[in-house]
């Protein structure tokens, strides 16, 4: 009975202090219309629940969401009436901002000596974040799929007129709109001429559009994708389309180094949904992967009668389509990782872009949770070449001043050449000296738009130039790499709630359990150190319960 009350008086001690998890005990009861009642429960549970009264389970169950209320009840009376673990995920209403958030809520059964089931010691974590990175990962790779899947359609038009109307053919299968158009520069004039249309567009082809006019015009004044919610009522629109039944319209650059030479762009009709956010970063890869295909459309009418140069962009191709297959063959692989298999594949996956890119050395550098440390996680080298990731652990934040500053802009950081590095990177250029660089490129990995890292290659044997087919590869592959990492993080936090939740079923050592719980909050908000600080028996006096990542002095 001692070790009961005491191990009661540590539940509560968690409920108490619990901030963005709570804990609760439900005990069997026939007489209630959910066969149970709440007995203990920590008061972040309201929070978390959306619910005021966290004793009335009835609340609990009212506030979940329609789609998931069914489900949730069929587990929690299996559970009752035979005694196996409630886990589930669903949807609460939380009133004061008007939207729905996702829980995991998990309970574990506990028996007496005869076996008899006494109650459930339960978990309550807010894993909204989690799902909608999930959510964003899911679009991301059924969008890189879709792009994997054109790539070879697209880059092997070398026809120009071929490849503009298959362009615009996938443009519009990937995005389900109803009208397309392919604007080309006409430089001479400054200039923009319909090329391609399709639907009602197909009628103003050979239309021009001066720089800023219309979503195109401005598109091609800007340099970047522009979406306009309705262009029928949009006060931007070219008098040239007044009676147009277009509604949700969006487009993108076409580029030929830092020139825009075109615009691709799709609209929907009127009344159709908006084009979301993801949906206008597709079209910008999209449109780089059609600006590639037209660079090499035009590169190849340009050197057909010189077959030495047509051998050189035969070549070029190739390896942009081997990029490509390259690409969609990383893609699958981390698809179908385990959390224990993220590193050996992206150790696997710097040693196959070294070797297509034909580079020295392919490596990650991650920041850590505060942003204050960086360290070189991975790396490959290729035969001959030396590694330094032993030197590289530890680092200070401003280890890399110039660096830092461009790659926390998103921009990359592209150095053909050491040498010609500005005062400022004084100490880059020393760094590379060390290591034998003359030639390096980083982009930066970024998870909803925060820096956490970069991905490089360096050239040790020779000075060398950094290509577009080389900055898309690396774009891409940081994009897969930034989401295999997220996923690791997502499901060590998911292994931190269930021995969290086995320690509390089974009475396990609280030491254990309080340690637990500070690895499982530190895994779910990354750069938080957690410290769990305990009263003497004399009440009078704190010491130090749990704590993993603080200093030990």
């Amino acid at each position: 009975e001692e070790a009961l009350r005491e191990s009661e008086s540590h539940l509560r001690s968690l409920m108490e202090s619990a901030r963005h998890y709570a804990v609760y005990r439900i005990t069997a009861d026939p007489t209630d219309p959910y066969l149970a009642r709440v007995v203990l429960a920590s008061p972040s549970m309201a929070e978390l629940l959306g619910i005021s009264d966290v004793y009335d389970l009835a609340t609990w169950i009212a506030n979940i969401h329609p789609d998931d209320l069914q489900r949730c009840v069929e587990a929690n009376r299996r559970s009752l009436e035979t005694g196996v673990p409630f886990d589930e995920q669903y949807r609460v209403f939380k009133e004061a901002r008007g939207e729905w958030d996702w829980v995991h809520d998990r309970s574990m059964p506990v028996f007496d000596p005869a076996g008899r089931l006494t109650h459930f010691n339960g978990l309550v974590v807010d894993i909204t974040e989690q799902k909608h990175a999930e959510e964003e990962i899911r679009r991301q790779n059924e969008f890189l799929a879709a792009l994997h899947e054109t790539a070879p359609g697209v880059v092997s038009r070398l026809d120009i007129a071929d490849l503009l109307e298959t362009v615009m053919e996938r443009a519009l299968s990937l995005f389900g709109a109803a009208y397309g158009f392919v604007y080309l520069v006409r430089p001479e004039e400054d200039e923009l001429e319909v090329r391609v249309g399709t639907g009602l567009y197909r009628e103003y082809v050979g239309r021009s559009l001066k720089r800023g006019e219309g979503l195109a015009g401005r598109i091609y004044e800007w340099g970047q994708a522009m979406a306009v919610e309705d262009y029928h009522a949009w006060s931007g629109r070219s008098p040239q389309f007044e009676d147009s039944p277009f509604g949700p319209a969006l487009g993108a650059p076409l580029m030929s180094g830092a020139d825009v030479v075109g615009v691709l762009g799709i609209a929907r009709g009127a009344g159709a949904p908006a084009f979301r956010q993801d949906e206008i970063d597709l079209i910008g890869r999209f449109s780089h992967l059609a600006s590639i295909a037209l660079d090499n459309a035009r590169l190849y009418g340009s050197v057909q009668h010189h077959l030495t140069e047509l051998e050189q962009t035969q070549q070029a191709l190739q390896q942009r389509l081997a990029s490509e297959g390259l690409v969609a063959r990383i893609s699958t692989e981390f698809v179908n990782l385990g959390p224990g298999e993220i590193d050996a594949g992206i150790q696997h996956a710097l040693q196959a872009i070294g070797q297509v890119a034909g580079v020295d050395r392919a490596y990650v550098f991650q920041f850590s949770g505060d942003g204050t440390i960086l360290d070189n996680t991975h790396e490959w080298c290729a035969e001959g070449i030396s590694s330094y990731t032993d030197s590289l652990q530890g680092l200070s934040r401003s280890a890399f001043p110039w660096f830092v500053a461009r790659l926390e802009q998103l921009e990359v950081v592209s150095v053909p050449r050491v040498a010609d590095m500005p005062p400022e990177a004084s100490t880059e250029r020393a760094e590379c000296g060390r290591e034998g660089i003359q030639s390096v490129i980083l982009v930066p990995l970024t998870y909803r738009g925060l820096l956490s890292g970069f991905l490089g290659f360096d050239s040790v044997r020779r000075e060398r130039s950094w290509g577009e087919a080389t900055v898309a590869l690396l774009k891409i592959v940081a994009g897969i790499i930034v989401n295999a990492l997220e996923h690791q993080r997502a499901q060590a936090v998911e292994t931190g709630q269930r021995q969290f939740l086995e320690l509390l079923a089974t009475g396990g050592d609280f030491s254990e359990t309080l340690h637990t719980l500070i690895r499982l909050i530190e895994h779910q908000w990354p750069g938080m150190l957690g410290l769990i600080l305990l009263l003497d028996e004399d009440g009078k006096h704190l010491h130090i319960g749990a704590s993993v990542s603080l200093p030990k002095d």
